[in-house]
């Protein structure tokens, strides 16, 4: 049975998960060619969702901390047209959420992205108190890259099954670093900062799902939980985190960073193989 396995902890390092940690962490494990063959299918699908219309790929191979892997950003080429200024905004969950609904994307992955945004509006509507998910205004999560991150991820998926089906997706515990993260003003502090994990993280865990770990900053984002919990939901029904690499045959294996870098913090990696039989937690 082909399955994947998402690894957060890391051998020595804890990675963490994020939107651009998830995509690039799938680019990283391709050949060449299949590498370029995905970028174009990201940035042709990607223009089909309202306001993504001008999207690219910029694309790295990086070296932190002696472990090689991926980074990936979506950026927009209308902002670098106007001298890299874009103003921060709150951008309703349910125009997302019709955007999404109304798009031309495959249905594999318009049928995940509804699914990630879902959780990712439950979660911040416990953290804000609001009575329903559909009063959510999403803040950084609002921002293009970060649509374009999940609907991105979903699109990957699309892709990676249409090559092969994968049966069932798992995930090591989580990480749980502390710490400050910058939110920016009229959130968090006074000085726009909130504290590490932020509650749109804590809301979507439960605490047997997590490790405490000695990093100073953040290493899950709100997007990159939303992203895992809705893989895993969406290909088993539902979230199976174990401590063990399932996996006996591995055939691929990538490592995607993200934007901050911690001098005691890796990559997210993710393993693609088979495994002799479906899993649960308590296996």
């Amino acid at each position: 049975m082909r399955i994947a396995y998402f690894e957060l902890m890391g051998k020595d390092l804890p990675g963490g998960i994020a939107g651009d940690m998830s995509n690039a962490s799938i680019l990283d494990m391709l050949p060449d060619n299949e590498k370029f063959e995905l970028m174009a299918y990201l940035e042709e699908n990607l223009k089909k969702m309202p306001g993504l219309e001008n999207v690219s790929l910029v694309v790295r191979e990086e070296e932190r901390n002696g472990e090689k892997g991926t980074n990936i950003n979506f950026i927009f080429l209308d902002e670098y047209n106007h001298n890299h200024q874009h103003e921060h905004h709150h951008t309703h969950y349910t125009d997302i959420r019709d955007n999404i609904a109304g798009s031309e994307l495959p249905d594999y992955a318009k049928n995940f992205s509804l699914k990630a945004f879902e959780l990712l509006a439950e979660a911040e509507r416990k953290a804000h108190g609001k009575d329903s998910i559909d009063e959510v205004a999403f803040h950084q999560v609002g921002e293009r890259d970060s649509i374009a991150d999940i609907v991105g991820f979903g699109l990957v998926l699309n892709y990676l099954n249409e090559k092969e089906p994968i049966k069932a997706i798992y995930s090591s515990p989580v990480p749980i670093s502390h710490g400050k993260v910058h939110v920016g003003h009229g959130h968090g502090d006074e000085d726009g900062n909130m504290d590490v994990p932020v509650p749109a993280v804590m809301h979507q865990l439960a605490d047997e799902n997590t490790r405490p770990v000695n990093v100073d900053g953040e290493i899950v984002t709100p997007t990159g939980i939303s992203i895992i919990r809705a893989t895993m939901q969406i290909v088993n029904g539902k979230e199976i985190y174990l401590e063990a690499n399932p996996i006996t045959s591995p055939t691929h294996s990538g490592a995607g960073f993200g934007d901050n870098v911690y001098e005691n913090a890796g990559p997210l990696r993710v393993h693609i193989g088979e495994a002799e039989q479906p899993l649960s937690a308590e296996s």
